[in-house]
């Protein structure tokens, strides 16, 4: 009986295993037909992947990312069916002594384990994409560095290097190489194009080689045709414009070559510019817009206390020399404006003209206010204080109150009139209105200059020439901006002086206006405009291209309406790829609008990229590679390059101390023929065009001779000798670099001529690295040279990168007596140098107005403090000495006979120091 019930239970028991186990057998095979409806999408977008990954070509990034943006849809069925299989597996583990039955027919009941490794792989594609292309891409990498060795080594005289054998291969959708100067950048782009055509991944009409200049282009056409036996379209970016204009429009366009910024033709453009203001002098509003620019903006400074210290403030004055329309030279803007205003509506003024009682002291100078008005007996002072009495930062603010209430008791004592203005006037937009209300009351009369005669002193003072050139300059510059008017108006907001760049902008507007009218009455476009159309043709849809590949030379120099054009050739096929090839550390041409950002920022302009370096230099040895490499990478706003050279065993830059250039160079140039045993190349670089008129005759033209009779023993001179500005010598080499003009000054190296700031409104964001594109200029010069570089360095006026090049001893010697450099009394951060034309010695520091003295014995030497007796001055140059002046510490003690022989200052007759003292 027992058994019976033993038998019926386990009977219940095994039926209730089965149907338990047919019910889940029937869920299983349910959600399998579920999971089996959805799952071909993905094994399609398993077998679309697979196809790019093993074609014959780079996996681009750009690939992968059109594969993601096809297949998105089918990551929610890949998330059910992983949430499934580990159910599946759960089950699995579940049943026990059921699953190696399960597993058995798991395949003809649920997904196969081939589809469950495709569905595992999509989703690692999907989560690690890039990192999956990438160790695809090392390995096809890798496999055609093999592949085409035999091209690699055979395409040109010498076999490509490994870093330019790998930039020739990789090939994402936008393909940026950085390269050093000298590493080979042409081979490249040849070589690039070469492995194209021989992969046949292109046809040669399927590929476009684009430069900025004609002689590049011509340059690289040949070279192509030469070393490849096939011709690609090579087109500069205005060539490709005029193609596309005269393409869609039926007609080639007719250039305007006026306004290019070169040589005769900038000159002539600026004529052009000048006679549509001459033709404008009857129209009384832009002759208002003219005149009023002149009167109060023709400098940029809005405000006195816009500068954090006097020094910076006077360093600008000695940079911009403020005039008035009188022509006098004034300390302020102002005071500027005071000066304008008066001159303008006809009252006579002397500017800082003694006042009518000699108020010397012994610890005061005469007093002179800023402008006296004879007719009227009216003395008038501008104050640099704004309402609550503050002074601009580091001046000594007590200091300069005391003087304005010595200067108020001086008037109210000699009863004589006095009327001040102060700068916050000036800030709140009330100056002259102010000084209107003040001088009425005096019966001050007003008698207008007319409009003509004020543009007449204008041209008379050279104004005129020299805004005209801004003018040109910022057309240029607006035209390849592709901005507006309105936007710059905005823009302009932004800056503390924007009322002068919308005073400017009034006077453009109508000269712009005036410049394209003349454009469409003579059938003409200029070059921007050629960019501009062309790009607007492609962007429409009017103008298709056929190319596949574009390749760009020199891509520091694009600025924002090349790229605009070519980001739209690149925009109307998906499948086309970018290669560009430039040298951040080349960029210096911002001020015709190249803009360097676009290739620091390439991923952000471009998108989907690669970055490669040549770091292999074939030009310069190591010694000028690290000199160069270390000076320019000082600015970290720039591409870090390692660029590896040919072992040097000297020192191969050599600073060259002159205090003759003419001597300095010729004795240079000797040293070099004396060293050389056979014919070689010399460059001589300067930072300006006039520096070769100082040098060419009694250098170049007569070299060979001057040599000769120097050199009784030379026969003949073997040395090529040539002179190039740094901007023109871009692009070539020498055996050696004498680099000129390196001193401080105004038109020194670096330069210190700022652009106007208006420029700012159509310039490419500036480098706020301290003199970055001059640094980057003297890095092109630099790297010219194979062999040695030679900074002739002016020992009077010590420029900033000569001191700088002395801190690289590893790599620089220097030849001829270091001149005696002594720190600035005033701010201790720059040294003592003399000015171009030698009238005055200054501080090299550009925000320090430090001068000191010229010595009076040798009179080319200037007088310092004696460090071992500092109540002492020194020559620079000679034996002169003499005691420092106790009082006012600025001048020297001197033998006086007048009236007896005493000690006194050497201020003392122009009664700026009156201290004496008896001699004993």
């Amino acid at each position: 009986m027992l058994g019976y019930f033993f038998n019926i239970y386990l009977t219940l028991l095994i039926v209730l295993l089965v149907s338990i186990i047919v019910i889940l057998c029937i869920i299983a095979v349910y959600n399998t037909n579920n999971i089996m409806s959805h799952i071909n999408p993905i094994i399609k977008s398993y077998d679309d992947f697979m196809s790019l990954y093993y074609r014959d070509r780079y996996f681009s990034k750009r690939d992968l990312n059109g594969w993601i943006n096809r297949w998105n849809g089918i990551k929610p069925v890949i998330q059910a069916y992983q949430k499934y299989n580990a159910s599946f597996k759960g089950i699995i583990s579940r049943t026990g002594l059921l699953e190696s039955f399960i597993l058995r027919y798991k395949d003809y009941l649920f997904v196969s384990d081939e589809h469950d490794k495709k569905v595992k792989y999509i989703s690692n594609v999907f989560e690690d994409g890039f990192g999956i292309i990438k160790e695809r891409n090392d390995e096809f990498v890798e496999k055609e560095l093999i592949s085409y060795e035999d091209f690699f080594d055979s395409i040109f005289s010498e076999p490509l290097t490994l870093q330019q054998r790998k930039c020739i291969i990789v090939d994402e959708a936008h393909n940026l190489v950085v390269a050093g100067a000298g590493t080979g950048k042409t081979m490249t782009i040849l070589g690039k194009v070469g492995y194209l055509l021989k992969k046949g991944v292109v046809t040669p009409d399927e590929v476009l080689m684009m430069s900025f200049g004609r002689s590049a282009r011509d340059e690289m056409a040949e070279r192509i045709e030469s070393t490849l036996d096939a011709k690609v379209d090579v087109k500069t970016f205005h060539s490709l414009g005029y193609h596309i204009i005269g393409q869609v429009t039926g007609a080639k366009p007719s250039i305007s070559k006026d306004a290019e910024d070169r040589g005769v033709l900038a000159q002539r453009f600026n004529r052009i510019l000048e006679e549509f203001i001459e033709k404008r002098i009857e129209d009384y509003d832009f002759l208002d817009l003219i005149n009023r620019f002149f009167t109060y903006y023709s400098k940029p400074v809005e405000n006195d206390l816009d500068f954090r210290s006097e020094e910076e403030y006077e360093a600008y004055l000695q940079q911009c020399e403020i005039r008035t329309l009188q022509g006098e030279k004034v300390k302020s803007y102002e005071e500027c404006m005071i000066a304008n205003f008066l001159y303008l509506n006809g009252i006579k003024y002397e500017y800082e003209k003694d006042y009518i009682v000699d108020t010397t002291t012994q610890d005061r100078r005469r007093y002179q206010p800023d402008f006296y008005l004879p007719d009227y007996g009216i003395w008038i002072e501008h104050f640099g204080v704004d309402r609550d009495w503050n002074t601009s930062q580091d001046v000594d603010n007590q200091k300069y109150i005391d003087d304005i209430y010595w200067k108020r008791t001086t008037h109210l004592v000699y009863s004589t009139h006095l009327i001040e203005t102060y700068s916050y006037e000036r800030s709140e937009g009330i100056l002259i209105s102010n000084l209107i209300d003040k001088l009425s009351p005096m019966g001050v009369e007003y008698k207008p200059i007319p409009r003509e005669e004020i543009f007449r002193n204008i041209k008379r003072l050279g104004d005129v020439s020299l805004f005209v050139g801004l003018l040109a300059k910022f057309l240029n510059l607006f035209k390849s901006s592709q901005a507006t008017i309105p936007e710059l108006r905005i823009k302009a907001k932004k800056y503390f002086n924007w009322k002068r760049y919308h005073a400017f902008l009034d006077i453009f507007e109508i000269i712009y206006d005036d410049y394209e009218s003349a454009l469409k009455d003579s059938g003409r476009i200029d070059f921007n405009d050629m960019i501009i159309q062309a790009t607007n043709y492609v962007e429409i849809g009017d103008f298709a291209t056929r190319y596949k590949y574009i390749l760009v030379d020199e891509f520091q120099d694009i600025s924002q309406s090349r790229y605009k054009f070519l980001k739209s050739l690149l925009d109307q096929d998906e499948e086309c790829r970018l290669f560009c090839v430039g040298d951040d550390w080349q960029s210096i041409y911002r001020f015709t609008g190249s803009d360097l950002a676009i290739m620091t920022e390439f991923e952000r302009h471009f998108g989907f990229n690669e970055i490669l370096y040549l770091e292999e230099t074939f030009r310069n040895n190591q010694s000028i590679s690290n000199f160069s490499s270390n000076f320019i990478m000082k600015n970290p706003s720039q591409y870090t390059k390692n660029i590896r050279a040919r072992p040097a065993d000297f020192k191969a830059i050599s600073v060259v101390w002159y205090d003759d250039l003419n001597q300095g160079i010729l004795d240079t140039i000797q040293m070099i023929d004396s060293i050389e045993d056979s014919p070689a190349e010399v460059l001589v670089l300067g930072r300006y065009n006039q520096e070769f008129y100082k040098v060419e005759r009694s250098i170049f033209n007569d070299y060979p001779r001057k040599l000769q009779r120097t050199l009784d023993d030379l026969p003949t001179s073997k040395l090529g000798i040539k002179y190039l500005t740094i901007h023109r010598s871009k692009g070539t080499e020498a055996d050696y670099v004498i680099f000129i003009g390196l001193r401080s000054g105004t038109y020194g190296f670096p330069c210190e001529i700022e652009d106007d700031p208006v420029l700012k409104l159509v310039l490419s964001q500036e480098d706020m690295y301290t003199n970055a594109e001059e640094r980057r200029l003297f890095y092109v010069g630099v790297s010219r040279a194979k062999k040695r570089v030679f900074l002739l360095s002016d020992r009077s006026a010590i420029s900033s990168f000569t001191s700088e090049s002395l801190q690289d001893r590893e790599n620089v010697t220097v030849i001829g007596e270091e001149p005696t450099r002594v720190e600035c009394p005033l701010c201790g951060k720059g040294y003592i140098n003399r000015n171009p034309d030698e009238s005055f010695y200054f501080c090299s520091n550009p925000t320090c107005n430090y001068q000191p003295m010229t010595c009076p014995k040798c009179d080319s030497g200037f007088l310092y403090q004696d460090s071992k007796n500092q109540s002492s001055y020194l020559c620079s140059k000679c034996t002169f000495s003499a005691r420092i002046c106790p009082r006012c510490n600025e001048g020297y003690l001197v033998i006086h006979e007048k009236n007896g022989r005493f000690w006194g200052c050497s201020n003392y007759f122009s009664k700026e120091c009156r201290f004496t003292e008896p001699i004993s």
